[in-house]
């Protein structure tokens, strides 16, 4: 007897199966797993962890030209403005980041990447490039644009669904 389906969506059962559901999600998990072992790769060459690899390249992103604040470096990496800013401050000890008030707003901190900062991400570069390139060589347009967006629905459904799971409404 095959096991109970663990999704009831019409979309995604074939044949009142759920196994290609749970195909996905094994193969979701081990290239989760993979982005991870790729960053800390990066980081390890840098001397820092895979979260901060993580802030650098993100803070690179998202300001190349000019600082990005904590709260809208906090949203891109869908983290709490508290976590980012130990790690940020971790990678201002280590020359990697420069965090000053905002003139706007003195209450608000601005991020910027030092030159030691920028240098370490342009000596990266080619490894994250080719690392890249070998990861996603299968993927043409169309079937990139179309994980890209699933995975986006996902994350984003993903959220609702961790938030009402930790809710005590739902706690059992």
């Amino acid at each position: 007897m095959p096991p109970s389906p663990t999704t009831t969506l019409p979309a995604i059962l074939r044949d009142g199966s759920d196994a290609d559901l749970r195909a996905f999600l094994y193969d979701l998990f081990a290239a989760a797993d993979q982005l991870a072992a790729i960053r800390e790769s990066f980081a390890t060459r840098l001397r820092i962890t895979g979260l901060q690899f993580h802030i650098l390249m993100a803070v690179h992103d998202l300001a190349p030209d000019g600082p990005v604040g904590i709260k809208q470096l906090s949203a891109h990496l869908r983290t709490a403005p508290p976590n980012a800013t130990v790690e940020v401050t971790k990678l201002v000890a280590a020359g990697l980041l420069e965090k000053r008030r905002a003139e706007s707003d003195g209450r608000a901190v601005e991020i910027r990447l030092t030159r030691k900062g920028s240098k370490a991400l342009d000596g990266i570069h080619p490894l994250v490039r080719d690392t890249n390139d070998r990861m996603f060589r299968d993927l043409d347009r169309t079937s990139f644009d179309t994980v890209r967006r699933s995975l986006a629905d996902i994350r984003r459904n993903g959220e609702a669904v961790v938030a009402s799971l930790r809710s005590p409404a739902t706690a059992r």
